[in-house]
């Protein structure tokens, strides 16, 4: 589909504004809704092939000392006769160094995670695919439908060895009824998400790898890697997979330069598989836009609100395994509500746009509270704040855009326990160096900045290099103080 569109706006010359600008000026765009596409007539294509990389010691515990990367990317819109077609493919590869921490390639995204403590490279491939269509029923009604493909793998080849796979799928039917400067719409989606880490010792050691399993809040078990509690070598399981699948509705409706849209999703998780579960973690999600366009002289304002809230539960199941009339079976002995977690997010936003240069200040806000109790009465309440905003600025003499942004941020990480030992003598664990580095990074404030250009040269085709640095504004941290890097693009739009 993508490459359909890339020949198809070959030489159309109202196609030849930027992806993000065409896309961005149709504020159905910024739903859930693929109908919503067809409310704008302009076609329009881009591909790229990109490579960078960062490097310092200001990140995130377990990231990688130093990265580079490199992929390629196309994303289409093409609008013939009744259809509308959306359409993004993209691959990448990804290499770090002196990596450990979590085992997961997104941590924080599961209720439960797993620490490693050899530092070593890891690898990272990532593949999406992603289409949609619209198709005009009569004058007044749309239908349409969107599929998401994204798939993941990781690897690192040193001392206590591991693979990670992710794969995400969903797909989003829609249908919408327009008359005028009104439109409203509804959409669905139906979609999973899994990933399975499996790790392995390759040759004789010497010495005996540990693991730790987050199970919230960064209080678990720490223990080595085959231990039973961490639940990486499991008979008859194939490493430690997880899964979620979810579904939800969404409403949108549209007047003018006006755009709103609300949805809820419903979510089940688990860890395990077969009669090995040994988490359940359901949630709800509430989450929305509004958005606003004016048009002013020779450009465009534009107002823009994200917001999500989400509500988790994650319910430990202690199991047994017995034997039955010569079978083996596992029985559930108890379940322990061991975490929940409130979390909400939003995301304001105000561009401008003409011929002649762009202004966009954006922020991000996250607060995360949670409540866990893995031994009895042990009980720890967690707060956590982060913030952070940007504001860019571009212009564009003849055939180059110069850009250029400062950004900021800072956060809060408060933490409150009744630390009383259980019947049995113990509290759960806490890798003290993790707690530290993380709130460490997290209340730190911090400043930043880059600097980009871009050539537009023949039919459409153009080069863009960007470089840019965040800096630490304290002095006694457990990290580095500077983390810098760059990219250098080389793209077509059609």
């Amino acid at each position: 589909m993508v490459l359909v569109s890339l020949v198809a706006c070959w030489g159309n010359t109202a196609a030849a504004q930027d992806f993000e600008t065409v896309s961005g000026r149709n504020l159905w765009n910024s739903g859930d809704n693929v109908t919503g596409i067809a409310q704008d007539s302009t076609s329009v294509s881009y591909a790229e092939l990109y490579a960078g990389g960062k490097s310092g010691g200001f990140h995130s515990y377990g990231d990688a000392s130093s990265f580079w990367k490199a992929g390629a990317v196309a994303e289409s819109i093409l609008h013939t006769g009744k259809f509308s077609f959306t359409g993004k493919f993209a691959f990448e590869q990804w290499q770090g160094k002196d990596m450990y921490g979590s085992i997961f390639l997104q941590p924080g995204f599961y209720p439960i995670d797993v620490l490693e403590f050899t530092p070593g490279v890891k690898s990272m491939q990532k593949y999406i695919v992603n289409g949609g269509l619209s198709y005009n029923l009569d004058k007044c009604w749309r239908l349409g439908v969107a599929v998401d493909f994204d798939a993941t793998n990781l690897a690192k080849r040193k001392d206590l060895r591991y693979t990670d796979y992710r794969l995400d799928v969903s797909i989003r039917p829609a249908f919408m009824w327009h008359n005028g400067d009104w439109a409203a719409g509804v959409s669905a989606v139906l979609g999973k998400n899994s990933e399975t880490a499996a790790a392995e010792v390759v040759g004789t050691v010497e010495s005996t790898y540990y693991a730790f399993i987050d199970k919230g809040l960064m209080y678990g078990r720490y223990e080595s890697w085959e231990g039973s509690g961490i639940h990486l070598s499991e008979a008859g399981v194939s490493g430690l997979p997880l899964r979620e699948v979810f579904s939800g509705i969404a409403v949108q409706m549209s007047w003018k330069g006006l755009f709103a849209q609300l949805g809820y999703e419903r979510s089940f998780g688990k860890a395990g598989e077969k009669d090995y579960i040994w988490f359940e973690f359901p949630a709800d999600r509430v989450h929305g836009n509004i958005s606003g366009r004016i048009n002013s002289g020779n450009g465009e304002h534009f107002l823009r609100l994200e917001f999500s809230n989400r509500y988790l539960s994650n319910t430990e199941h202690i199991l047994e395994k017995k034997t039955e009339n010569g079978v083996p079976v596992v029985e559930r002995q108890a379940s322990n509500v061991i975490l929940r977690r409130n979390s909400l997010e939003f995301h304001p936003e105000y561009e401008y746009r003409s011929d002649f240069w762009e202004l966009k200040w954006t922020a991000d806000g996250l607060w995360h509270r949670g409540i866990g109790s893995q031994l009895y009465p042990l009980a720890v309440q967690q707060d956590m704040v982060n913030c952070r905003t940007a504001i860019k600025a571009v212009i564009h003499p003849w055939i180059f855009d110069v850009g250029a942004e400062i950004r900021a941020g800072k956060g809060l990480l408060r933490e409150r326990s009744r630390a009383v030992e259980s019947a049995e003598g113990k509290i759960p664990d806490r890798i003290e160096s993790h707690y530290d580095w993380t709130a460490a990074y997290v209340r730190t404030p911090w400043m930043g900045g880059s600097l980009f250009l871009r050539c537009r040269f023949w039919k459409g085709m153009y080069v863009k290099a960007e470089a840019g640095a965040d800096c630490a504004l304290l002095r006694s941290l457990p990290f580095g103080h500077l983390r810098w890097g760059g990219n250098i693009v080389l793209g077509l739009t059609l």
